[in-house]
């Protein structure tokens, strides 16, 4: 069944600060013992991992009986397609990083668009974090950024609500029902089923999807 977050994004002004801050909209999984997204930017800020934005604030929105999905209450109906039980509740969430990039597609030329990648992907971010303890396991088009802003090198690497801390060397248990990641960017094992561990090398495949794919769209559209 095709429940996805409902993500939006947007520029928003920071009326305190007096500055402009990128808004994540979206409607995150609650799992027990998950961690929230702007938790694991907290711990990335606090561990000083390049290329990761600082998060201003993150909250859930709104009141419960209008903002968290309500399909649990339906699970004992004799009518409810045998499946369904599984899906997850979610909750209306809205968090701000400081720092407004500008999408992927918006590259000035093919090198930018490649260092952006390799800094926040195979030099910077992703590696950094990971050794701390976390795995973002959502690389795609949409959650690489680029940046003029001279206090990163080159790119962000957002959206982080799909990723696994680790404890110690051992990975924690996936508490998430199903596999995650953008299905066109995902690694060919995760996607046909062969691997039930997303691991740190399926990100970095994800990661070779990225402008492959991006950049055969745009030959393609230009007729080339």
């Amino acid at each position: 069944l095709p429940i996805g977050r409902s993500t939006r994004t947007s520029v928003a002004y920071d009326v305190q600060k007096k500055r402009c801050v990128y808004m994540k909209d979206s409607w995150r999984v609650v799992v027990p013992n998950g961690a929230v997204e702007g938790e694991v930017y907290r711990v990335l800020n606090g561990h000083n991992v390049k290329n990761i934005p600082q998060c201003v604030e993150f909250c859930d929105f709104g009141w419960d009986c209008y903002h968290e999905t309500q399909t649990r209450s339906f699970y004992d109906q004799p009518w409810l397609p045998q499946g369904l039980q599984s899906i997850p509740i979610r909750r209306h969430h809205r968090l701000v990083l400081d720092t407004v990039g500008k999408r992927l597609d918006q590259f000035s030329n093919s090198h930018e668009l490649v260092c952006t990648i390799h800094a926040d992907i195979y030099s910077v971010a992703h590696k950094e974090a990971y050794l701390h303890g976390v795995l973002h396991r959502d690389i795609s088009f949409g959650n690489i950024l680029i940046t003029d802003n001279a206090a990163f090198d080159g790119g962000l690497l957002i959206d982080w609500d799909l990723c696994k801390v680790r404890n110690g060397i051992e990975e924690t248990r996936d508490h998430r029902p199903s596999r995650t990641g953008t299905w066109q960017y995902m690694a060919a094992d995760l996607v046909a089923g062969t691997s039930n561990r997303h691991t740190f090398i399926h990100d970095l495949e994800s990661a070779f999807w990225v402008p492959f794919l991006r950049l055969s769209t745009i030959w393609t559209a230009v007729g080339r």
